[in-house]
């Protein structure tokens, strides 16, 4: 029942996916394709494995990390969102395109840098946060995964780009722009929305909590989301105004 709602979601909210937000945007329908066709790779290199048998029928935030920039701490807050949400899995893609933040070339350099350096003090990925192998997410090497995901939906309005430190050539409109973006993929594993690296992990717990009410007509959920969404864009120009 869960799968159904949110499949059905993605395809009322995707299809009528509009303006993308300053902060956030709503992905476009594509049916015939999903993030569970696709395979990952292990942080040790060791197992490739289906994203489908990460996801395990749940929703799934896709982040591109890096453990030497200021946005590392977001993964404190993964931690505690994976926490409070049974219901949500994470895939996280070490990358070092972005200011060369992620130059750990191994998962035990990538792992012992979150633990001792940055966030430090001893930590540890949830469970739940599936630390894939280092590669690629923008150019001419970029993983598929990431080509489907910024095929089908498009980045926000205030995305920019830091042009001396984009280690890629040549940059197009729709590459992530920089460590921790991040994308919502519904239960069946269709892309719902996409947020800019700065949108913390915290402000995304009323979106998974209204995804996961049970029993809910689409359009209403739909309507629910769309408000959702514009609160996190005025919230967080309100922060940023700060």
């Amino acid at each position: 029942m869960f799968t159904t709602i949110i499949f059905a979601l993605a395809v009322v909210t995707s299809g009528q996916a509009g303006r993308p937000g300053r902060y956030q945007s709503r992905c476009y329908a594509r049916p015939n394709s999903t993030i569970l066709d696709y395979t990952v790779t292990d942080i040790q290199n060791r197992q490739t494995t289906k994203v489908s048998d990460l996801a395990q029928g749940a929703l799934t935030l896709v982040v591109n990390v890096a453990t030497y920039c200021r946005l590392t701490l977001h993964y404190l807050q993964l931690n505690q969102l994976l926490e409070e949400n049974q219901n949500l899995n994470v895939l996280a893609y070490p990358c070092d395109q972005f200011g060369h933040q992620e130059p750990g070339v191994n998962g035990t350099e990538i792992l012992n840098g979150l633990r001792y350096v940055r966030p430090g003090n001893g930590f540890v990925p949830h469970p739940r946060i599936h630390m894939l192998s280092r590669g690629d997410v923008n150019g001419q090497k970029e993983a598929p995964l990431y080509t489907y995901l910024k095929s089908s939906c498009p980045p926000p309005t205030l995305a920019k780009f830091k042009s001396r430190e984009s280690f890629w050539d040549p940059i197009k409109p729709s590459d992530v722009s920089w460590n921790f973006e991040k994308f919502l993929v519904s239960a069946s594993g269709l892309p719902l929305y996409r947020f800019l690296p700065n949108v913390e992990p915290s402000r995304f717990q009323p979106i998974i909590s209204a995804l996961s009410e049970p029993n809910q007509e689409p359009a209403s959920q739909t309507e629910k989301l769309k408000s959702l969404l514009n609160a996190l864009d005025d919230s967080m120009e309100r922060d940023q105004s700060a």
